[in-house]
């Protein structure tokens, strides 16, 4: 959930006043998404999620605060979407920056209104074809029992298909593909 920190009638708060009992919600709370931070521009605010295991984000007219606003995905499979460096708050688009293990980051203006993207740059990236490599979002059942999303690269080196992952604390985990798996991938680059 959201929440509004500033008293009513609107008064710029004292330290005194910035407990929770002050806050009240202004969008509820959606269990499929995990807020990780809020960024205010003219007239909106770009909401930085996670959804489905993905890193996202949510345009909201700050006059509609709990209505579905536009959601902007990544554009790459299991890529990953973020606000760039904006540094003027009076603005009508932000620049984002899109990325995945194997895409380059590729920048966008987006309109705050629509969530229309506008490509402005691409890294380059010579001799890397991303058409080599798999990429795929896989859950996994933490000890807990409960389903957790986790991305997958899968490549070729010179004793055959690979697939390599990174840990909840970075590190990188790799292992050989079965015949059987070898056999469900059959066809896909």
């Amino acid at each position: 959930a959201l929440f509004d920190l500033t008293p009513q009638p609107r008064k710029v708060p004292r330290d005194a006043d910035q407990d929770h009992t002050a806050w009240w919600d202004v969008r509820p709370e959606d269990p499929a998404e995990r807020l990780e931070k809020v960024d205010a521009f003219a007239g909106h605010a770009v909401l930085s999620l996670r959804r489905d295991g993905q890193r996202c984000l949510r345009l909201l007219p700050l006059d509609d605060l709990a209505g579905d606003g536009v959601l902007l995905r990544p554009q790459f499979a299991c890529g990953t979407l973020a606000l760039s460096t904006n540094r003027e708050p009076e603005v009508s688009g932000v620049l984002v920056v899109e990325e995945s293990y194997v895409e380059p980051a590729v920048w966008s203006q987006v309109d705050l209104d629509s969530g229309e993207r506008r490509e402005v740059h691409r890294q380059d990236a010579p001799g890397h074809d991303p058409a080599s490599y798999v990429c795929e979002m896989l859950a996994f059942p933490a000890a807990d029992g409960t389903w957790v999303p986790a991305q997958a690269v899968i490549g070729e080196d010179e004793h055959g298909r690979i697939a390599r992952w990174f840990g909840h604390e970075g590190e990188v985990g790799q292992a050989r593909l079965s015949h059987e798996q070898e056999h469900r991938l059959a066809g896909r680059e």
